[in-house]
């Protein structure tokens, strides 16, 4: 939890200081300009590198639960060498998705994880902690471009 925090933070930041709308950028980013992109492809980057290492770290408790024939409960996700690709790959779909068509993440989410085997109460809880951060992310953006008539 503390390093999903941590990017959400680091990612908040760096949309933060690029700046928009009402809100001059503190690090005098122009938008469009080379330095917007930029950060903007450091942010994808840095999400890209902590989905891998979420992804490596996963699959490598599942190597040691299978060495020492961990027995799993009805619900628990096995991220296996399959589940570590295919997975992050849909739930990233998803999130384009419903970021395009202005849908809700839970919406694509649950679903998706109710497929996967999840208990319906963990899949529902963490729709409701998704609702949380990007509610965080959406105040924020709306509030640096100046759409919040305060």
């Amino acid at each position: 939890i503390i390093a999903l925090c941590s990017m959400f933070l680091i990612i908040l930041f760096l949309n933060i200081m690029v700046g928009g709308g009402v809100f001059r950028s503190p690090w005098h980013i122009g938008c469009g300009s080379f330095e917007f992109w930029g950060v903007h492809v450091i942010m994808a980057f840095f999400l890209l590198a902590s989905a891998w290492a979420a992804q490596t770290y996963l699959m490598a408790q599942h190597e040691i639960k299978q060495l020492v024939l961990f027995d799993y409960v009805h619900g628990d996700i096995q991220w296996d060498k399959r589940a570590g690709i295919v997975y992050p790959l849909i739930f990233g779909a998803a999130g384009i998705f419903a970021g395009v068509f202005g849908i809700g993440g839970g919406m694509i989410c649950v679903p998706l994880l109710l497929t996967m085997g999840v208990h319906p109460m963990v899949a529902t809880a963490t729709s409701s902690c998704m609702i949380l951060f990007t509610s965080i992310a959406s105040v924020t953006s709306f509030s640096i471009l100046g759409l919040i008539p305060w």
